[in-house]
């Protein structure tokens, strides 16, 4: 068998000191006044929210195209989730994985002999009533059921 040796004198890092070429060129850091760009600190500073700032670069006629056009996107896909009836939140499905974990037991056996099982008579016609009010959350919580009923078809089948 063969045994590898290594030995720390032969390699030597520099550690910390001048590096010539390193660093951000002289002069560099200076920016000239005016031309900043405007950032989220003007925004708390002129109390707008983001989508009062991107109508007004989508309406602003000295602005880049480009950025006018990525604020025209963004705010296509803000309408996209805007709630269907006035006044009324629509339901978007949390992002966060503990937040759709915790979605996903408040609904756990709908529709199947553990969702009577497991939930009063008082919670389960709160629960009903929640998802007669607001038909996405409906849609979302029946296919998360199919999904469930379909798992277990496949693993009682194998």
């Amino acid at each position: 068998m063969m045994q590898l040796v290594y030995s720390t004198e032969d390699i030597t890092v520099p550690r910390g000191g001048f590096r010539p070429g390193a660093g951000r060129p002289k002069g560099s850091g200076k920016i000239a006044p005016g031309s900043v760009r405007p950032c989220a600190s003007d925004l708390i500073r002129a109390r707008r929210t983001a989508q009062q700032y991107l109508d007004d670069l989508l309406n602003d006629e000295t602005a880049d195209s480009q950025r006018r056009d990525r604020a025209a996107q963004v705010l296509l896909s803000v309408q996209a989730r805007a709630p269907v009836a006035a006044g009324k939140q629509s339901f978007v499905p949390p992002a966060g994985r503990k937040e759709l974990e915790q979605l996903k037991a408040k609904w756990a056996g709908f529709g199947g002999v553990w969702w009577d099982l497991l939930r009063s008579e008082e919670e389960r016609l709160r629960l009903e009533q929640e998802l007669e009010q607001d038909p996405e959350l409906k849609a979302w919580v029946l296919a998360e059921a199919e999904k469930s009923r379909a798992a277990e078809r496949d693993m009682g089948g194998s």
